[in-house]
């Protein structure tokens, strides 16, 4: 069983406007079913920080590939860095400009997309049901990195998963629409 919180796809990518919108879709759910009804659930929360965005940037070519490094970001910034919380909320201002959260699907999930989430995580795939995407809690980013170069490793279309979790960026605001769908983290200038 996997230990990945989240998995995540290269939606679109424009490296000369350092941007890239990427797919973060929760594949860590907890579900008790008792009776063919969903008595108790919990799922990741989506994140929220610009730090994770930042961990899943320079992870990306990890989880790809299996290797640190080969890449400007995974030159720039080595493991025990990206994996020491306080030195990430620190310098995540150094790769990350600006996040947009754009939009967000099944948040909450009903109740037929639990009980797929069950069946699927917890019986296989018995329908032979591959659209379990779908129905998974999910929202769309559009992150703008520092350097281009930070982009240099990615792919239209790739798509990865990942134990990264957001932090507490310094650096950053955070603001929520009144409906909370749009979530939108800055970068504060210095000065």
């Amino acid at each position: 069983m996997s230990s990945d919180l989240f998995e995540l796809r290269v939606i679109d990518l424009d490296p000369e406007g350092r941007r890239v919108r990427l797919r973060v879709y929760v594949v860590y759910y907890d579900i008790t079913v008792v009776d063919g009804h969903v008595t108790e659930t919990w799922a990741q929360p989506l994140p929220r920080d610009a730090s994770f965005f930042f961990r899943v940037l320079w992870g990306a070519y990890w989880d790809n590939h299996g290797v640190e490094g080969r890449t400007p970001i995974g030159d720039a910034v080595v493991k025990t860095q990206i994996h020491d919380n306080e030195w990430v909320n620190a310098n995540t201002a150094r790769f990350v400009e600006r996040v947009d959260e754009l939009t967000r699907r099944n948040d909450p999930p009903d109740e037929g997309d639990w009980l797929r989430m069950h069946r699927h995580y917890y019986q296989g795939d018995p329908d032979g049901d591959r659209d379990d995407e779908l129905h998974r809690v999910q929202a769309d980013y559009d992150l703008w990195v520092t350097d281009e170069r930070w982009l240099e490793h990615l792919d239209p279309d790739e798509s990865w998963g990942t134990a990264y979790y957001p932090t507490h960026a310094s650096g950053f605001h955070h603001t929520t629409s009144q409906d909370g769908i749009r979530w939108t983290t800055y970068r504060i200038p210095a000065g």
